[in-house]
């Protein structure tokens, strides 16, 4: 898990909800791009989403586009409440559980209200901290 941090926060509905997450390499990434969470949903399922500090709008839909070993993907992501959390599809749990595990790092631009955020993290280790989240999930 070396880089990862597990994390539990208080739940809406007094269950915690667990998560990993890793900060952004902050030499390549722009001051607005604070790094990735993964964590736990109901039915065993994984959420990814990048965190960013200033909030967009929990109605907004930004542009993610996520790139790897030279390839890149679209997705249109969702905001999560308060607004500092912006979400890939459910899709995307194929790629953390498959592809990004053999990866070193992950390029993350997030376009939406005006603002472009582009971010790299590490995804070293990547198996180890997923293997430990599902272990902790509720």
């Amino acid at each position: 898990m070396e880089g990862w941090h597990l994390v539990r926060t208080p739940g809406p509905d007094k269950n915690d909800i667990v998560s990993v997450m890793r900060t952004a390499d902050i030499m390549r990434s722009d001051a607005e791009f604070a790094g990735i969470m993964i964590r736990c949903r109901a039915k065993s399922a994984l959420q990814i989403a990048f965190v960013v500090i200033t909030p967009f709008h929990p109605r907004s839909h930004p542009k993610i586009a996520v790139g790897l070993n030279h390839s890149k993907m679209q997705f249109q992501a969702e905001v999560i409440a308060p607004g500092s959390l912006v979400a890939l599809p459910n899709e995307a749990e194929v790629l953390a559980k498959g592809a990004w595990q053999s990866a070193k790092e992950l390029t993350v631009d997030i376009e939406g209200e005006g603002a472009k955020i582009h971010g790299t993290v590490s995804l070293e280790n990547l198996s180890g901290a997923i293997a430990q989240l599902q272990a902790s999930c509720p």
